[in-house]
């Protein structure tokens, strides 16, 4: 791999400044690390010291070997900032090894750092080749659920060591309005915004990306805003590229010095689950398991109360504890079932009390014994909405 004379002056240049607080990069320099000229110093000495942490030899790399010696030097003179003679002294060798193994050592570093960024391109086109083929899977999946957004945001965020900071960017959150939920498949919404922050970052020279989230005009509206430095006005070029499925879309304007990408997908409708149980906690840890799902839990204690929430709330789902401390849970079982208004919605016996076969009789959906695990109370409310294998629509059944 041949790297350019000039390339290797700026890089040991900057090698030579790597703990100057006002550190600023050249061209050449910014283009090998996958930044732009404006990123911090910090950032700068970031990425450099873990590139020459990169070329740290094996455990069993000989003492004298030059991988080791290269290693050794980079990181006596310009992680830990010692002298010529003092890395001599450090390294047992004289002052012209060092001058010598110093320029070998820098050569070293630009050509692993270029390798480095070659792949980094290869492995993000093929990860946008391999997430279109992912939206698609899941787009031919059946009908999308309801996706919490702040929880997509959240799974963003945790990515932007990968999405932004290699562009000298960071992410951060705004405000994202209460449960606001999108109808799109999770996985389809964090990639599409995976590749907006990434494509708004590569464009352009800001340091901050900020996030938005709300309602406008019915829909989910996701903003990203940031500093329009170095786009040149060609936002088609930002726009491309950015993962898509048929019912979203991206709009983008520049005012004011502010780019304001908005990715638009509709909105989805919660799913009630109305929690019957006189410990608050269970509610809690309810509303913990379906976080991201398109269920929403709502809780009373009093089990009198339950028809009355059924009228003014309309779930989908009933999670019924038995044992209530003032009404009987199998008589409210048996009433569920037997009111016309009430007895299609399902209800799924949730207690301690193991009595399955008692539950099901009464009109029970299904029963689970306490204690139960997160996925197993979410599968087993997909499975009480889902009609049964080979069942006709109601009105063909009859």
């Amino acid at each position: 791999m041949t790297v350019s004379h000039s390339l290797l002056c700026e890089l040991q240049d900057v090698l030579s400044h790597l703990h100057d607080p006002d550190l600023q990069p050249g061209e050449e320099v910014c283009r090998l690390l996958g930044c732009t000229p404006q990123v911090s110093a910090v950032t700068v000495q970031d990425l450099l010291i873990e590139g020459i942490a990169g070329l740290a030899p094996a455990p069993e790399a000989p003492p004298t070997s030059h991988c080791r010696r290269v290693y050794e030097l980079l990181q006596s003179r310009y992680v830990l900032g010692l002298s010529q003679d003092e890395t001599a002294a450090r390294l047992h060798v004289s002052r012209s090894t060092v001058q010598r193994t110093q320029r070998e050592a820098i050569h070293a570093l630009a050509r692993a750092l270029c390798q480095r960024r070659e792949e980094v391109g290869k492995q993000s086109d093929d990860w946008e080749v391999q997430a279109r083929r992912e939206i698609a899977s899941v787009e031919a999946g059946g009908k999308a659920p309801g996706c919490d957004v702040a929880v997509v945001v959240q799974g963003v965020v945790a990515l932007q060591s990968a999405v932004a900071a290699p562009h000298g960017t960071k992410l951060v959150v705004g405000h994202v309005q209460p449960h606001l939920v999108a109808a799109v498949h999770p996985a389809v919404l964090r990639q599409s915004l995976v590749t907006a922050v990434g494509r708004v970052a590569r464009f352009t020279d800001c340091k901050v990306i900020t996030l938005f989230a709300g309602i406008e005009d019915g829909n989910v509206q996701i903003t990203l805003v940031a500093p329009d430095g170095e786009s040149g006005g060609d936002l088609s070029a930002i726009a491309h590229g950015i993962l898509l499925d048929e019912t979203m879309h991206v709009d983008i304007q520049a005012e004011g010095g502010h780019l304001f990408l908005r990715l638009t997908a509709p909105t989805a409708e919660k799913l009630t689950v109305l929690v019957v149980d006189d410990n608050p906690d269970i509610a809690e840890f309810y509303r913990r398991a379906l976080e991201g799902t398109a269920f929403a839990v709502a809780h009373t204690r009093d089990g009198r109360r339950l028809f009355d929430l059924i009228q003014s709330l309309g779930p989908r789902v009933i999670v019924l504890d038995v044992m209530l401390p003032d009404v009987d849970g199998w008589e409210l079982l048996m009433r569920l079932h037997e009111n016309p208004a009430t007895r299609n919605i399902p209800v799924i016996v949730c207690s301690v009390v193991r009595e399955e076969a008692l539950a099901l009789s009464l009109g029970a959906t299904m029963h689970l014994a306490k204690p139960i695990e997160p996925r197993t109370l979410r599968d087993a409310l997909d499975r009480a909405l889902s009609p049964p294998s080979g069942a006709l629509p109601e009105n063909q059944a009859r």
